[in-house]
């Protein structure tokens, strides 16, 4: 089944942010002021959250319709079956956004809105969403126009250009979206040089080795999708590993040169096995493409020698705060896997 999605970003991005769409799978991608239009089956939500570099947010419509006053926008916000959407015990953000609207106030908009969706869960199972403006369950989003009225879900849940990788900072670094689109405006790609003189914060400087490195934007954090009644969980995870499963079966940049890389742990219980099950494919990864290259690997696990088949020519013993680690270094040779 084709649904209708709205991906926001930073304006001037909104051309390449239709082409990106494009490349994973959207259909009808039609750049607006602001972010793109573009239709596609609930697992693009899943594609786009994951991939897009550009996007700030996937919001999947669920209805909307005309309206003239505040009566009208509750009529159409009321009119959708929201307990088929997601649990009613979920808790809610409401955000409306206007564009010439007529509604002399946002803020009783905004409310209306979440009356209209908690009085229809009431109705519908006898219970009201809770309302958490801070680190709400479900988002609610509302554009009006001076005519129409279009309802969402954010399929997001935090914005996209939050990757998982920057701790919170006092000052404003460029955001990560930004910074991926400043790459593609200037056309670099992997493979050629690539210098920020003045990195500040590096957020340039990572995003082009996350392309790079063919790495998935959204990896390293969890989605509003998540929340929502269709999410399927299984379908999700082979997502995730696919796009996990790409920086294994990379091609080395050049014929030598350094790999420096600090692989998952599996300190905790629940990722010992699949960590262990990833150092022999990191190991074959580098014997079948990186043969001429230098690598070391940072790991507390004491097991990283043994799974990963090769022979450390150094054990440099470091420590990641208080835990106590090993800089293994290893020269990459063709050849059989030494056990």
């Amino acid at each position: 089944m084709t649904e209708r999605y709205f991906a926001p970003c930073p304006r001037g991005l909104e051309a390449e942010l239709a082409l990106e769409l494009a490349e994973l799978g959207a259909q009808n991608a039609a750049a607006a002021e602001g972010g793109v239009a573009f239709d596609g089956d609930l697992a693009l939500a899943y594609r786009a959250n994951l991939e897009s570099r550009l996007a700030s947010r996937i919001l999947w419509r669920v209805g909307g319709g005309a309206y003239r006053n505040e009566r009208d926008v509750h009529a159409l916000a009321r009119a959708i079956a929201w307990p088929s959407l997601f649990r009613p015990d979920r808790t809610l953000r409401v955000d409306v956004a206007a564009t010439r609207s007529p509604l002399r106030s946002l803020e009783f908009a905004t409310l209306t809105i979440k009356d209209a969706v908690c009085d229809r869960c009431r109705d519908d199972t006898g219970t009201r969403p809770s309302v958490d403006k801070r680190a709400p369950d479900v988002r609610v989003f509302a554009h009006l126009t001076d005519r129409e009225a279009t309802l969402y879900l954010d399929t997001s849940g935090e914005p996209l250009f939050k990757r998982g990788y920057r701790r919170d900072a006092e000052e404003a670094p460029l955001r990560e979206n930004l910074a991926a689109g400043l790459l593609r405006l200037a056309g670099w790609t992997p493979g050629d040089p690539f210098l920020d003189p003045m990195c500040g914060s590096g957020t340039i400087a990572i995003e082009a080795a996350l392309l790079a490195a063919d790495r998935a934007p959204g990896l390293s954090r969890t989605f509003g999708f998540q929340k929502l009644a269709w999410f399927d969980g299984p379908a999700w995870q082979r997502m995730k590993q696919a796009a996990r499963d790409r920086a294994l079966s990379r091609s080395a940049p050049a014929p030598s040169g350094t790999l420096v890389t600090n692989p998952p742990y599996g300190v905790r219980l629940d990722d010992r096995d699949k960590v262990a099950a990833l150092y022999p494919q990191l190991g074959d990864a580098l014997k079948q493409r990186f043969s001429g290259w230098n690598a070391w690997l940072l790991s507390a696990d004491t097991r990283l020698p043994k799974l990963f088949g090769l022979r450390a020519s150094h054990r440099i013993p470091l420590y990641n705060g208080a835990l106590e680690c090993r800089l293994y270094g290893y020269r990459i040779v063709s050849g059989p896997m030494l056990k």
